[in-house]
């Protein structure tokens, strides 16, 4: 699949994370992951971070190298989970 993850897909993967209890970790990638909305990051944390056995989530991203003007308060609080002062 090209493009944004489609809430189809999220669904699909959330409920296939939810019932491996061995899965203790999950990788957000397939393009960068940074190159998403504050807003579309922080749902999509969420939801993941939600998930019972999830205890790390990776991501795979090189845009704080390329563009680190993108790294913003929202960004940081969208991957966090919290709020960023």
């Amino acid at each position: 699949m090209d493009g944004p993850l489609a809430a189809a897909d999220l669904d699909g993967a959330s409920d296939t994370i939810a019932s491996t209890p061995a899965t203790r970790a999950v990788i957000l990638t397939k393009g960068d992951p940074m190159t998403l909305s504050a807003r579309r990051l922080a749902a999509i944390m969420d939801r993941v971070c939600t998930i019972g056995p999830v205890h790390v989530v990776r991501r795979h991203a090189r845009r704080p190298e390329v563009a680190p003007e993108r790294v913003t308060v929202e960004l940081l609080a969208a991957i966090t989970g919290r709020p960023v002062t």
